[in-house]
């Protein structure tokens, strides 16, 4: 069952267009917070994906990696991300949350690609050329 979520997770890759405007509303609330703040790496990013994915996995009743409370940079992301869902939600805009599941993978999928050793922010500085 988890290998199968891997998959579905896996296959928005490629289908981005479909998505793209739930895509956009959590890189654009990423792109905030890291403007508003400054104080955020791409490993605070990659944190808070990972944290909602498996908080989405145990919602799933798949098997979960236990979480503690994150420290507040990754809170902030986190929260924020659930404050862009719950407002798309009052919109009548609601995904069913492998779709949203789906998302937060995809974006998280581009913050390791587009990671760089030799700069913490090599991510968010990418996103904010486009979240201007």
């Amino acid at each position: 069952m988890l290998s199968d979520f891997e998959r579905e997770m896996k296959s928005v890759i490629g289908d981005e267009e479909q998505y793209m405007d739930i895509l956009q509303n959590i890189e654009f609330i990423i792109h905030r917070i890291y403007r508003e703040r400054g104080n955020f790496t791409d490993k605070h990013v990659e944190t808070a994906l990972e944290y909602l994915l498996e908080m989405g996995k145990a919602q799933l009743d798949l098997p979960a990696k236990f979480l503690t409370e994150p420290p507040p940079n990754v809170r902030a992301i986190v929260d924020g991300i659930n404050d862009i869902f719950e407002f798309r939600e009052s919109l009548r805009a609601r995904e069913h949350l492998l779709i949203r599941l789906k998302c937060i993978y995809q974006v998280l999928d581009s913050v390791r690609m587009h990671r760089n050793p030799t700069d913490d922010s090599s991510y968010l500085k990418f996103a904010s050329q486009f979240l201007r």
